[in-house]
């Protein structure tokens, strides 16, 4: 009978993971066919192909090997996808070009490609729901675990990354593997322990730079081990033995320790083909990579700058390890951060505070603040030992610690994302919410029961805008704009739905329809038949043209409004810019009426030349639309798509416009 019994709760155990797991991917799947390529996924992507297919590790050695191969996985099978030889590739910041050029230039299937790559990253997300449920139920049990599924399932933030080709999925799926493998060797060193979490570690390093805070981590995990003065368990095939003694504890986990990292050394060699240049072709692009070193290395003063060139000259470890993980070091200290209007290149200490209070459901702040506070109160008020549950989530409960005060001090402020990794280790230590249903009263459980059902209609409510959730706190989805942009909210991610929405309104033949676009998604790809206003990537344009405040429709993507990051020095409209408008318009005047004369246009192109007239255009096509955002920040949209790309209709603000403002 007891047989039967535990077959029967094993196997409920199945049908409820699987359950939740597959409503996860659903929601993930039917979300992610409805919106176009984010601001990195094309980088991953090419880079990921370019790993499997040329050996050569040139785009995008930032944001980690594994992640990008696992996402690029499928299309190595595809033998009709066209790449250019890496032989033509440059690394002089063309990284986004050489994707553009891949994806959309060469006449590759992309959004077959991006459905199979963004169906790689769902499968990765159910793996990290399975190791969320599995280590929350062996710490809190068969409900402990449930609940932490849940969370993690129906979570917003999640499912905005679990559908796209980035690496921050990945780094969470890492940090949270390693930790549960590290705990596991630290109180039972076993062959099984010692490969579980050389493994881990492994695609944690290369999944992204920030896994290099495991090497800390696991620093302060090993002496906490030790302080608590528990038998530690050796096995060994037949050998068993159980060791006591705190120094010979030290020394055999000390030793263990090195066989797992000369381990993940191999393998991280493994990953970049066991050469030290990221050139598959020395003679390809060296001068060019050379040239890119020159300049982090410039940027990157201190130990850190001299511990990777000493790393570089001695070839410890792969020229694009070394390379990605100064470039990550260089680029969060130079970053511009935007939140509630204001902008900064220091960043904000509550930058990412801020992110986790508006970004995630009201429920789950009321149940993770209740759970942390309730946890608290049982510590102080137990003396030792310290109860199994509590000794099980001091690895998460530590990297929570450390991993937070990292975000807060970093001057990387342009995403929520960046702290994804912190809440599989939160949704885990949430399980201990299963305690409150074995209390005797019965209006708080049933008061769980609320926030867990509120919370997934949050999800539920937002489908398919992950990316674009906002709680109730910010005003909802619709004010977001105004708090937060970037990947936080507007990343690219709306060209079908703009796409729906201009075939939706049978708009008039006389309207003409303006897209400033914060992406490196191709436009015309999407056949949107669209005038293009500065964009963050410069889109193929064959004509200045002038606004039309009459009929018009302006399509803005919200980070182009906040002028936030591609012109952060024209976002706070001022008299200096209004001068410079002035002054270059009185000059374009002149040169776009001479259009009429073909000699008299060519004859002012040439006493200046084409590249003056060029820049000439781009600026004064900067500043004027710079000067629009300016006006269209102090009305609200007429519509949105998705929430991330601003509908706004001339004739709802064109009483703000003055004559001559943009002649």
């Amino acid at each position: 009978m007891f047989l039967l019994n535990k077959f029967f709760k094993a196997k409920y155990d199945v049908w409820m993971v699987l359950t939740i797991l597959i409503f996860h991917f659903l929601l993930g799947f039917t979300s992610f066919i409805r919106e176009s390529p984010t601001f990195d996924e094309p980088l991953h992507l090419t880079g990921g192909y370019s790993y499997w297919n040329f050996n050569d590790y040139r785009i995008n050695p930032e944001n980690g090997n594994f992640s990008q191969r696992w996402a690029a996985f499928p299309l190595i099978f595809d033998k009709n996808i066209k790449i250019a030889d890496m032989g033509v590739f440059s690394a002089d910041n063309h990284q986004f070009k050489t994707a553009f050029s891949f994806l959309y230039k060469s006449g590759n299937p992309f959004e077959r490609m991006f459905k199979e790559a963004r169906t790689m990253m769902l499968i990765m997300s159910v793996l990290l729901g399975l190791a969320v449920f599995f280590c929350s139920k062996r710490i809190f049990g068969r409900a402990g675990g449930c609940i932490s599924l849940l969370l993690y399932a129906f979570s917003p933030p999640v499912l905005a990354d679990a559908r796209l080709v980035t690496s921050d999925l990945a780094v969470a799926f890492g940090f949270t593997i390693s930790l549960w493998a590290l705990w596991e060797f630290l109180n039972k060193v076993s062959i099984r322990n010692i490969l579980f979490s050389t493994i881990s570690v492994f695609i944690l390093l290369t999944s992204k730079m920030s896994g290099v805070l495991i090497v800390p981590l696991f620093i302060i995990m090993f002496a906490v081990r030790l302080f608590f003065r528990r038998e530690l368990p050796l096995v060994f095939f037949k050998f068993s033995h159980s060791i006591s003694k705190s120094y010979v504890q030290f020394r055999v986990l000390a030793l263990s320790s090195l066989a797992m990292a000369l381990g993940v050394y191999v393998l991280l060699w493994a990953a970049y083909g066991f050469r030290f240049s990221m050139l598959s072709n020395e003679a390809q692009g060296r001068a060019s990579i050379d040239k890119n070193w020159e300049l982090v290395q410039k940027t990157n003063s201190g130990i850190i700058s001299g511990l990777v060139a000493f790393a570089r000259d001695t070839k410890i470890l792969p020229e694009a390890y070394l390379f990605g993980f100064l470039h990550v070091c260089d680029r969060s200290e130079t970053s511009v951060g935007f939140i509630n209007g204001k902008y900064s290149e220091r960043g904000f200490r509550y930058f990412f505070p801020y992110c986790a209070l508006v970004k995630n459901p009201i429920p789950f702040l009321i149940l993770s603040a209740g759970v942390f506070s309730l946890l608290l109160l049982k510590l102080l008020k137990r003396r030792r030992p310290l109860p199994d549950y509590f000794y099980n989530i001091i690895p998460f409960l530590l990297f929570i610690i450390v991993y937070a005060s990292f975000a807060v001090s970093s001057k990387l402020n342009i995403g929520h994302r960046h702290i994804l990794p912190l809440y599989p280790p939160i949704f885990i230590i949430c399980g201990s919410a299963a305690f409150l249903f074995k209390t005797s009263c019965k209006k708080l459980k049933i008061f769980v029961v609320i926030l867990i059902i509120w919370y997934i209609a949050e999800n539920l409510n937002i489908w398919p805008h992950y990316i674009a959730y906002f709680n109730q706190i910010a005003g909802g989805p619709r004010q977001a704009y105004r708090h937060l942009v970037d990947s936080s909210l507007d990343w690219g991610q709306g060209l079908y739905g703009l796409k729906e929405w201009l075939s939706k309104n049978h708009l008039k033949p006389e309207a003409n329809v303006y897209l400033s676009y914060f992406g490196v998604a191709d436009i015309d790809s999407f056949k949107l038949g669209v005038k293009k206003l500065p964009c963050f990537l410069e889109q193929p344009q064959t004509e200045i043209f002038d606004y039309d405040f009459e009929n018009g429709i302006f399509c803005i993507s919200a980070t182009m409004l906040q002028m936030q990051p591609p012109y952060p020095g024209l976002a706070l409209w001022s008299e200096k810019h209004e001068a410079a408008l002035k002054e270059i318009s009185s000059e374009m005047k002149v040169l776009l009426k001479a259009r009429e004369n073909p000699e008299a246009f060519k004859r002012i192109i040439n006493e200046k030349g084409a590249p003056y007239w060029a820049a000439q255009g781009r600026l004064y096509e900067i500043l004027r639309f710079a000067k629009l955002c300016s006006i269209l920040r102090n009305t609200g949209p007429d519509d949105n798509i998705g929430y991330s790309i601003l509908i706004y209709r001339a004739s709802s603000f064109r009483h703000l416009i003055k004559p001559g403002d943009f002649r």
